[in-house]
């Protein structure tokens, strides 16, 4: 036996038996006989080309949970032996023999009874799996539908996971279609006396729907990355790497474990089921650990500076925490006179499409005024999302809105702004258009940069002049 080996990539339907036979000898007339099938690889070994003949036979008592070799199937490998088949290699319920005579009888002969048994397997692993796939991909969109665009497009998971589940389950629709129509083919050839058909498709375009699947998987692993590194303030391999592990290891170590048991098919699976349940309950608390650890340690939101206790006559108390982070309009720009105490914070979201800067300026000390300025600058880096995020933003308050009161924003002279369009916000406390009271909370839209700002009373001619300059006019945030 040569120690000469490769491996291969080989992305035949399970299904495909005459396919998968043909593609086999065409390797051993090249000098590549099949050794052995991993879980990624094809493994073949050198030999002098011959013409091997091989055959495929599904083993439906075979479960994934089994040992390698059962009771069974050592006593059917046994019989194939003496009539002149030897055994090659398996892959589940898939069984691969190879004969040097080009005329043997072929292990299975009925060919309606081996379509029975590939529908049947089939069946119970394929479509089963297909059927979840779409599932979790169907809940998973429905999920994100209660997202609006601004929130959407800031959140670097949603934008990843939203096009890989409807790739996911376009690729195995593709699957289960081609299956079907299999089926149906081979129903009919059989029905005429024909042997079962080959799939339409080439095995190369599963290798290249899947490999651009992959890379599609790749790309977002990295613009995850950056937008989770960016957003969060944690590295993403920390804040993923420990519940996939969780996941993904111990079930597969259980499994390999369980393979050696005694214990019943049924009672296995039920053990790796409730096993799979128990590690993703742990993995989601994890991440969940994590990632508040993130949003409490990151490093866009800064450190805090002190902790002011505030205290009430009850004897209760709260403990405010004081930032002092980097704000480019403050109370004293707008020239409002009050020697106080402030808190400054400001908290960025960021992916390629929007970045989304929150700042804000406050009083906390007991007995100061109350005097608070609050704005959220939106930079939209993807054009066609400026007027759905924009639509955002005025209709916010539509869900809290009824018909006894509405919030709402209405458009107001850009001019004195000197900005594209510039919005104000209104409340209504009933029915009667004289209740309506405008607020002084404002969005502005200028270039491709939004920004909505609240403040304690309408600005004059010149405090707009300072907004617009240092929010609009000047790059330092």
């Amino acid at each position: 036996m040569s120690n000469i080996t490769k491996k291969r990539i080989e992305r035949f339907q399970p299904y495909d038996h005459d396919g998968i036979k043909a593609h086999l000898t065409k390797m051993a007339n090249k000098g590549w006989k099949l050794k052995k099938i991993n879980n990624l690889f094809w493994i073949y070994e050198s030999i002098t080309p011959q013409p091997l003949v091989y055959d495929i036979v599904l083993l439906d008592k075979k479960s994934l949970m089994d040992k390698e070799f059962t009771d069974g199937q050592i006593e059917f490998i046994d019989y194939c032996n003496h009539a002149g088949w030897d055994y090659v290699t398996q892959q589940n319920q898939m069984q691969i023999f190879v004969a040097i005579k080009e005329n043997i009888t072929p292990i299975e002969t009925d060919q309606k009874l081996k379509l029975a048994l590939i529908h049947k397997t089939m069946m119970k692993t394929q479509s089963i799996a297909t059927i979840f796939v779409l599932v979790i991909s169907f809940l998973f969109i429905l999920m994100q539908t209660a997202k609006n665009t601004l929130e959407f497009f800031l959140d670097g998971i949603s934008i990843v996971l939203v096009p890989y589940f409807i790739i996911l389950s376009f690729m195995v629709l593709f699957y289960l279609v081609e299956y079907i129509c299999w089926y149906a083919k081979s129903k009919k050839q059989i029905e005429e006396g024909l042997p079962l058909p080959k799939t339409n498709t080439h095995p190369f375009y599963h290798t290249y729907i899947e490999t651009f699947f992959w890379l599609l998987i790749l790309m977002g692993i990295v613009f995850t990355y950056g937008s989770l590194s960016v957003s969060v303030g944690v590295n993403p391999l920390l804040l993923f790497g420990p519940p996939i592990m969780i996941v993904i290891g111990i079930p597969v170590v259980v499994k390999r474990m369980l393979k050696k048991s005694t214990q019943s098919t049924k009672k296995k699976w039920g053990i790796v089921i409730v096993t799979s349940v128990v590690t993703t309950v742990i993995a989601a608390s994890t991440l969940c650990f994590l990632m508040f650890q993130g949003f409490e340690n990151g490093s866009i939101k800064k450190e805090y500076v002190d902790i002011y206790t505030q205290k009430y006559a009850n004897g209760d108390t709260y403990d405010k925490k004081i930032y002092n982070d980097p704000v480019p309009l403050t109370i004293q720009d707008m020239g409002v006179d009050g020697d106080y105490r402030y808190s400054y914070e400001s908290d960025e979201d960021s992916t390629i499409f929007l970045t989304q800067t929150r700042y804000s300026q406050e009083t906390y000390e007991s007995g100061t005024p109350n005097l608070d300025l609050a704005y959220t600058i939106i930079d939209v880096h993807f054009t066609p999302l400026f007027d759905p995020v924009l639509d955002d933003l005025l209709t916010q308050y539509d869900r809290y809105n009824d018909e006894y009161s509405r919030t709402y924003y209405e458009s107001i002279s850009h001019i004195p702004w000197g900005a594209d369009q510039v919005y104000q916000c209104h409340q209504l406390e009933s029915l009667s258009e004289v209740s309506i009271v405008a607020q002084n909370k404002y969005i502005i839209a200028k270039g491709n940069r939004l920004l909505a700002i609240q403040l304690d009373e309408e600005p004059t001619t010149d405090q707009i002049k300072i907004i617009m300059d240092k929010l609009f006019y000047t790059e330092s945030k």
